[in-house]
Protein backbone atom coordinates (compact mmCIF):
# COMPACT_ATOMS: atom_id res chain seq x y z
CA UNK A 1 0.00 0.00 0.00
CA UNK A 2 1.66 3.28 -0.92
CA UNK A 3 1.63 6.01 1.85
CA UNK A 4 0.11 8.41 -0.98
CA UNK A 5 -2.92 6.65 -0.76
CA UNK A 6 -3.62 7.01 3.27
CA UNK A 7 -6.26 9.55 3.39
CA UNK A 8 -8.29 10.74 6.89
CA UNK A 9 -11.45 8.85 8.37
CA UNK A 10 -13.53 12.05 7.87
CA UNK A 11 -12.38 13.22 4.57
CA UNK A 12 -13.16 9.64 3.09
CA UNK A 13 -16.36 9.33 4.94
CA UNK A 14 -17.71 12.98 3.26
CA UNK A 15 -16.60 11.59 -0.19
CA UNK A 16 -18.54 8.43 -0.02
CA UNK A 17 -21.21 9.79 1.47
CA UNK A 18 -21.17 7.29 4.46
CA UNK A 19 -20.88 8.07 8.48
CA UNK A 20 -17.24 7.75 9.87
CA UNK A 21 -18.81 5.53 12.40
CA UNK A 22 -19.72 3.69 9.07
CA UNK A 23 -15.94 3.35 8.03
CA UNK A 24 -14.79 2.48 11.66
CA UNK A 25 -17.51 -0.20 11.69
CA UNK A 26 -15.65 -1.29 8.27
CA UNK A 27 -12.16 -1.32 10.18
CA UNK A 28 -13.94 -3.24 13.44
CA UNK A 29 -15.40 -6.28 10.96
CA UNK A 30 -12.01 -6.34 9.13
CA UNK A 31 -13.33 -4.84 5.37
CA UNK A 32 -11.00 -2.23 5.61
CA UNK A 33 -7.67 -2.04 7.20
CA UNK A 34 -5.91 1.00 8.82
CA UNK A 35 -2.45 1.41 8.59
CA UNK A 36 -1.70 4.09 10.80
CA UNK A 37 -4.50 5.69 13.50
CA UNK A 38 -6.83 7.66 11.84
CA UNK A 39 -6.06 6.81 8.47
CA UNK A 40 -7.00 4.41 5.64
CA UNK A 41 -6.64 3.47 2.33
CA UNK A 42 -8.58 5.50 -0.70
CA UNK A 43 -8.42 2.68 -3.02
CA UNK A 44 -9.30 0.00 -0.27
CA UNK A 45 -12.30 2.48 1.07
CA UNK A 46 -14.18 2.91 -2.26
CA UNK A 47 -13.76 -0.98 -2.96
CA UNK A 48 -15.24 -1.46 0.08
CA UNK A 49 -17.79 1.22 -0.24
CA UNK A 50 -18.69 -0.47 -3.82
CA UNK A 51 -19.29 -4.12 -2.16
CA UNK A 52 -21.47 -2.39 0.66
CA UNK A 53 -23.47 -0.93 -2.54
CA UNK A 54 -23.98 -4.01 -4.54
CA UNK A 55 -25.03 -5.70 -1.27
CA UNK A 56 -27.57 -3.33 -0.94
CA UNK A 57 -28.94 -3.63 -4.45
CA UNK A 58 -29.21 -7.37 -3.56
CA UNK A 59 -31.14 -7.15 -0.36
CA UNK A 60 -33.60 -4.38 -1.82
CA UNK A 61 -34.51 -7.18 -4.77
CA UNK A 62 -35.59 -9.72 -2.27
CA UNK A 63 -37.32 -7.24 0.10
CA UNK A 64 -39.51 -6.25 -3.10
CA UNK A 65 -40.24 -9.48 -3.93
CA UNK A 66 -42.34 -10.61 -1.33
CA UNK A 67 -39.93 -12.82 0.39
CA UNK A 68 -39.39 -12.34 4.28
CA UNK A 69 -37.04 -14.33 6.54
CA UNK A 70 -37.87 -16.82 9.31
CA UNK A 71 -36.81 -16.39 12.73
CA UNK A 72 -33.54 -18.28 11.71
CA UNK A 73 -33.20 -15.84 8.76
CA UNK A 74 -34.06 -17.83 5.67
CA UNK A 75 -36.01 -16.54 3.25
CA UNK A 76 -39.28 -17.80 2.72
CA UNK A 77 -42.37 -16.86 1.01
CA UNK A 78 -44.44 -13.81 1.91
CA UNK A 79 -47.64 -15.64 0.89
CA UNK A 80 -49.68 -17.15 3.97
CA UNK A 81 -50.56 -21.03 2.76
Amino acid sequence: MNSNDWVKVPLIAEDLGVSVKTIYNWINVGKLFMPRPGYVSQVEAYEVWLQQRSLRRFQSFFQSSRLVRDGNGRFQSGKDD
